[in-house]
């Protein structure tokens, strides 16, 4: 019964996700930790105990759920202890980006991957990111994710829409898109050593290019 009822207060949540966004955009600086920061918290809810959650909505209604969310993100945004705070931190800035500071041969801003965290590309081409992601979805990573990585952030569709489209559930859904988006970048940082070792094959020495690419 707990876990039926957990579901359904799921479900609920999702429905909160912007004002999740405008809690955590007072303490942030960019969309990127904006998302990071929210992502977060919400995690850390749909993973906590069903009775907890469960017992939180009894007494408080969805209402108690929404603010436990909003401060948990305050304190993910401000705490030097939260894991928000220690990821980025650690993170290679080599692999954040915002792409919406990309704009299409007429100058219009695009931003369809403004969510996205991948390694900064050589060419300044909106097209050319999309074609890498696209062929990444369809031959990198798990077919599932991939569907649910497109509808989510290439066709805006929200997580709580997602579930109801697929039958798959929030958690899963929530799960998938940060696997997704893991995925999307260790096959772009793959993508780009291969590059990488194309690029030296017969300019370097080919001891240098023995010891180079051995573990590739």
């Amino acid at each position: 019964m707990n876990n039926l009822r957990r579901e359904a207060i799921n479900n609920e949540v999702m429905t909160y996700m912007n004002k999740f966004s405008q809690a955590a955009s007072r303490h942030v600086n960019s969309k990127y930790e904006n998302d990071e920061v929210v992502s977060m918290t919400v995690e850390y809810f749909l993973r906590a105990e069903d009775s907890k959650i469960v017992d939180m909505y009894n007494n408080d209604g969805i209402e108690g759920c929404v603010r436990y969310i909003c401060r948990g993100v305050v304190t993910q945004a401000t705490s030097v202890r939260s894991n928000y705070y220690y990821k980025t931190k650690h993170d290679n800035s080599k692999y954040i980006t915002d792409l919406s500071s990309y704009r299409d041969e007429e100058g219009n801003r695009c931003n369809p991957l403004e969510n996205l965290a991948v390694e900064e590309p050589e060419a300044n081409s909106t097209g050319g990111l999309l074609d890498e992601l696209d062929d990444i979805l369809e031959n990198d990573i798990d077919s599932q994710l991939a569907m649910i990585f497109r509808m989510n952030k290439l066709e805006s569709i929200s997580i709580k829409k997602i579930h109801e489209k697929t039958g798959i559930p929030v958690k899963v859904v929530f799960d998938s898109i940060h696997e997704a988006m893991s995925e999307i970048k260790l096959a772009v940082a793959d993508r780009e050593k291969k590059r990488n070792q194309l690029d030296d094959y017969g300019v370097i020495s080919q001891e240098e290019y023995n010891s180079k690419y051995a573990s590739i």
